[in-house]
C-alpha cells in the first residue's frame, strides 16, 4: 500500500444540488471522503456529498460548489475527538469571473500603459524606491558586517509538541482564541475553529534563488511540511524569497494540498504545474486564488468530530487582502509586475458550547494507543471577489447575523513585509478594525537610509498596531535569517524599549521561540489577553492595568 497523504481529490457536484451556506449551516448528510494511496484516479477515491437540504441564497445558475477530500498522515493520527473526520469548506465566486479584467476607476496602485496594466506603485507620499548606488552601498555594509550568532539561552528553539498541533487545544476549537505556532522568521502554523493557516511558508535552508548561496538559518527547522497537520490554506504576502519559498509550495501541494490565497498577478506556472501534471489543470483556479487590493474570499466551513458525527463545529472564514507598502521583484527582469500586501482573516460562527471533558481525556491519552485514521474533506464553492472592504462580507453571512445574535467574530491579521505609512494602516484600522491577534514584523531595517520605505523598525510595528486597532500582536521577520545590518538581538531589545516609552505592556506585543506554540486568547468585556505557552519555561502572562492605555487609544480612534 502506499504512502497516504495529505492532499485532495475534487469533484464537481451535479448542478441541480443547492448549496449549504451560512455559519451554522445544519441538516447536511455528507459521505466519508477516503484517502489517496497513490492508485490510479484520485477523483475516485472519494464520495460525493450525497444530499442537501439547506438551499443557499446563491443561485445555482451562477456559483458552483466543488468537494475536496483530504486524509491526514497515517504516521501522524491522533485519538482526539476535536480532531475532525471531515471538513467541508465552501468558497462563493461568480464562474465567469475575470481576474484581468479592468475596472471602471483605475486603482490608485495600478500603473498602466494604454489600456494595460503594467505593474504595481506605493501610492502613499513618502515611499523611496531604493537606487541602484544604494543598493550596491548596501551590498558592501552587508559584507562588512559581522554578526554574533546568539547562543541558545538568548535564542532558544523548541521542538515542536506534534501531538499539540494535531489536537489543538479546546480554546482554539471553541474560537475563544488562535493557537499559534512559529515556525520561523513570517512563517506560522495558525490553528482556530479546526481550520488550519499557514502564512508565507519558507522552509528551505536559505532564503535565495540557490540553495548554495544567499541568507542562510541561524536556527534550524523545527518542524518538516511533511509532520505539519493538514493545511487547508495558505496565505503569500508577497514574492521575495524569503516570503515565498518554490520548495515549501510544491512540497505543500504535494503532502497537503491546501488552497493557497496570493497577491495579484502571482499565480505562477511552477504552482499550476502540480495540477497540469495530475491532468486537473482546472484545479488551478478553484487552489490558487489571486486577490487585489481590498479583495475578499470567503469560505462556510463546517466540521465533524471523532466524538460525535453530528457535532459540528461551523464558521465563515473571510480572507481580505489589505495594501502595505513594499515592492516585489522575483527575477531581475520582474520589479513590481506582482502585487504585494498584508492579509486579513475574520472567522464568524455561532457562539456555541463544546465540552471539554473529552478534550481532557483525548490529551491524557497516549498518541501511540490511537488505531483509527483520521481524514478530512473540503468542500469548495469559488468565491465571490468584493471591490471593498466596506462590503467584503458575504451574502450568506450577513443572512446568517440578521437571523442570530449569538455570532461571535474573530480577526486575525499578517502583515507581509511594509514600510510604515499613516494612510495606509489607518485607514485598514478603520475598515477592518478592530483586530484580534495580529502578526508585524520587527526586524531587517537596518540602515535605516535604505530599509524605511520598506521596512518598519520595532517602534513603527508598534504604531502599527495602535494604528488598525490591534489587541494582541506577535512578532516575525526577526531571528531567522540576516538580512540585514543590525544585530540579530537587536529588534527584540527595541521592540521591549519602545513599549516601555510608550507605557504599553510587554505582553501587548510579545516574541515566541523558534517551535513554540502559544494559545492567544481575547476577553471581549474586558479586551485582556492571556498568553499560554506550551512546552516552554516561558510563564503565562495577563495584561496588567497598562492595558487601559490601549483600550482608551482604541476608543479614540474612529471607526470609519
Amino acid at each position: 500500500m502506499g504512502q497516504q497523504q495529505h492532499g485532495t481529490n475534487i469533484h464537481h457536484r451535479p448542478h441541480h444540488a443547492s448549496s449549504t451556506a451560512g455559519v451554522g449551516a445544519q441538516n447536511t448528510t455528507t459521505a466519508t471522503g477516503t484517502s489517496n494511496n497513490g492508485s490510479g484516479s484520485s477523483m475516485t477515491n472519494m464520495m460525493m456529498m450525497m444530499n442537501t437540504t439547506q438551499a443557499s441564497i446563491w443561485m445555482d445558475e451562477e456559483y458552483e460548489r466543488v468537494p475536496i477530500g483530504s486524509c491526514m498522515d497515517e504516521k501522524l493520527k491522533v485519538q482526539n475527538p476535536y480532531v475532525f473526520k471531515d471538513v467541508y469548506i465552501e468558497n462563493l465566486m461568480p464562474r465567469k469571473a475575470k481576474q484581468e479584467e479592468t475596472p471602471e476607476a483605475i486603482p490608485s496602485h495600478w500603473v498602466m500603459k494604454g489600456s494595460k496594466l503594467l505593474e504595481f506603485k506605493n501610492p502613499w507620499d513618502g515611499f523611496k524606491q531604493p537606487s541602484t548606488s544604494d543598493v550596491f552601498k548596501f551590498q558592501r555594509e552587508m559584507a562588512l558586517n559581522k554578526q554574533i550568532i546568539p547562543s541558545n539561552d538568548e535564542l532558544p528553539q523548541i521542538k515542536p509538541n506534534i501531538n499539540l498541533l494535531n489536537s489543538p487545544d479546546m480554546q482554539s476549537i471553541r474560537g475563544d482564541g488562535a493557537q499559534v505556532t512559529w515556525i520561523g522568521h513570517s512563517t506560522f502554523l495558525v490553528q482556530y475553529r479546526g481550520v488550519n493557516i499557514l502564512t508565507d511558508p519558507v522552509f528551505s535552508d536559505r532564503c535565495s534563488p540557490v540553495q548554495f548561496m544567499g541568507p542562510n538559518r541561524i536556527k534550524p527547522l523545527p518542524i518538516t511540511i511533511e509532520n505539519l497537520p493538514t493545511i487547508h490554506f495558505v496565505i503569500i504576502s508577497h514574492n521575495h524569497y524569503d516570503h515565498l519559498d518554490y520548495y515549501a509550495i510544491t512540497a505543500l501541494q504535494k503532502h497537503h494540498d491546501p488552497i493557497i490565497l496570493l497577491p495579484f498577478r502571482m499565480k505562477y506556472d511552477w504552482m499550476e504545474k502540480f495540477y497540469s501534471e495530475k491532468n486537473h489543470s482546472a484545479l488551478s483556479k478553484l487552489k490558487l486564488i489571486e486577490l487585489d487590493w481590498w479583495k475578499s474570499t470567503s469560505f462556510n466551513v463546517s466540521m465533524s468530530t471523532d466524538k460525535d458525527s453530528s457535532e459540528r463545529v461551523e464558521s465563515n472564514f473571510t480572507f481580505t487582502y489589505f495594501p502595505a507598502q513594499h515592492w516585489s521583484m522575483r527575477s531581475g527582469f520582474d520589479r513590481n509586475e506582482a502585487l504585494w500586501g498584508s492579509w486579513g482573516v475574520q472567522c464568524s460562527f455561532v457562539n456555541t458550547s463544546l465540552s471539554d471533558a473529552s478534550q481532557t481525556k483525548s490529551q491524557s491519552e497516549s498518541i501511540e494507543n490511537t488505531s483509527t485514521n483520521v481524514c478530512n474533506t473540503l468542500e469548495l464553492t469559488e468565491t465571490v471577489k468584493m471591490d471593498t472592504i466596506d462590503s467584503c462580507q458575504s451574502q450568506t453571512e450577513e443572512a446568517n447575523m440578521n437571523s442570530n445574535d449569538n455570532i461571535k467574530t474573530y480577526k486575525m491579521w499578517f502583515a507581509g513585509d511594509t514600510g510604515y505609512s499613516k494612510d495606509c494602516f489607518t485607514e485598514i484600522g478603520n475598515r477592518f478594525g478592530p483586530v484580534d491577534l495580529s502578526f508585524i514584523p520587527i526586524g531587517a531595517y537596518e540602515p535605516r537610509w535604505m530599509m524605511k520605505s520598506q521596512h518598519i523598525n520595532p517602534d513603527e510595528a508598534v504604531q502599527i498596531a495602535l494604528d488598525i486597532k490591534s489587541k494582541k500582536q506577535i512578532s516575525m521577520h526577526w531571528g531567522t535569517f540576516i538580512l540585514t545590518t543590525e544585530p540579530i538581538m537587536q529588534p527584540k531589545k527595541d521592540l521591549e524599549e519602545s513599549l516601555k516609552q510608550r507605557g504599553l505592556d510587554s505582553s501587548f506585543f510579545v516574541t515566541m521561540c523558534h517551535g513554540d506554540t502559544m494559545l492567544a486568547t481575547s476577553n471581549e468585556s474586558t479586551r485582556s489577553v492571556d498568553i499560554s505557552t506550551h512546552e516552554t519555561v516561558v510563564e503565562p502572562v495577563i495584561l496588567t492595568e497598562t492595558n487601559a492605555v490601549i483600550e482608551e487609544k482604541i476608543q479614540q480612534m474612529p471607526l470609519n
